[in-house]
């Protein structure tokens, strides 16, 4: 369309070890590594080449300047698929749409938030996501919605097999089967450390005979039904990874605590 461009002849996104403490969901570091490889293919922050203020497009974009956290995930907006598609104009939208997430999904635990988001190449966006008629569906408590993300808290175990429809804008489709698996695994809700005790007091479901793991060391603690406790412990200045396991070795989900 007129436009020069420079070729890009390598580029590389480095993830920063020392961010625990911020990013702590999957989500967030599926929208952070998006926005991240989004300029690694050439594209700019959405809404610098705009005179005057940023659109209401341009604000939604994964590529805009600040993160949004709000459980798109990997998605791409429409602005992001607009500049991509005009960066890379070749073939790309005469292709049929392709769902490209990976099966099964990360396990969830029962009680425990869950966030997903299915990703899709090719075709022409946006793409419209649906669940299949008949083909089995989420796990109770998990919803899944037409910009294709799987949200919420399970309320049963097992695995659950179901199948989702991805359309494009041209009317192109296709169908994938999904996995999601459901453990009853030990979960934490609370974690309060008193440093001048060196008492650390953990509240969760499904704790009673378990084993308490910090930085992925056994550490000796008390436990009952709903908590567990553990005295002497000092921790040092930082950010601390808490976890729990259970007799069949299933493991909680990480608790990241921070001493000051």
């Amino acid at each position: 369309n007129g436009a020069s461009f420079r070729k890009i002849m390598s580029a590389s996104v480095s993830f920063n070890p020392y961010a625990s403490c911020y990013v702590k969901t999957h989500c967030h570091v599926q929208e952070i590594a998006t926005h991240e490889i989004g300029h690694a293919l050439g594209l700019d922050h959405a809404g610098l080449s705009t005179p005057g203020s940023p659109t209401s497009s341009e604000l939604d974009a994964t590529m805009y300047a600040v993160i949004h956290f709000d459980n798109r995930c990997a998605s791409l907006r429409k602005d992001d698929a607009t500049g991509i598609g005009f960066i890379y104009p070749a073939g790309s939208q005469s292709l049929a749409p392709a769902i490209v997430t990976g099966t099964p999904l990360y396990s969830a635990t029962l009680g425990s938030s869950y966030l997903q988001a299915l990703s899709a190449a090719g075709g022409a966006p946006p793409y419209t996501w649906s669940l299949v008629g008949g083909s089995g569906s989420p796990p109770p408590g998990i919803s899944f919605t037409a910009e294709g993300r799987l949200a919420g808290k399970p309320s049963a175990a097992g695995t659950f097999n179901f199948t989702v429809r991805l359309s494009d804008a041209a009317a192109r489709a296709t169908q994938k089967s999904i996995s999601i698996t459901v453990t009853d695994a030990p979960l934490i809700h609370v974690v309060k450390y008193k440093v001048k005790k060196g008492k650390l007091t953990i509240k969760g479901e499904r704790l009673a005979a378990t084993i308490l793991l910090i930085d992925k060391a056994q550490v000796s603690a008390t436990v009952n039904s709903d908590s567990l406790v553990a005295k002497n412990v000092r921790l040092a200045s930082g950010v601390h990874e808490v976890r729990v396991k259970d007799g069949l070795g299933r493991l909680s989900d990480p608790f990241f605590l921070e001493v000051e």
